[in-house]
């Protein structure tokens, strides 16, 4: 659900959802990532042609 939330660019939601994966398995690294992104996206929000991809440079 945490995923298919984050994709479909519901990123309230998918932060509720990854927050209870963090809650059951702290060490869940994947998912303190993906709460830092939709916590990002919520506050500043996310360019029009956003597809997900996340690249470091």
């Amino acid at each position: 659900q945490a995923i298919q939330a984050y994709k479909s660019k519901e990123f309230t939601q998918a932060l509720d959802a990854f927050k209870e994966v963090v809650d059951i398995n702290p060490f869940d690294m994947a998912s303190l990532q993906y709460i830092q992104r939709c916590q990002k996206f919520i506050d500043l929000g996310f360019p029009d042609d956003w597809d997900g991809i996340e690249s470091y440079n």
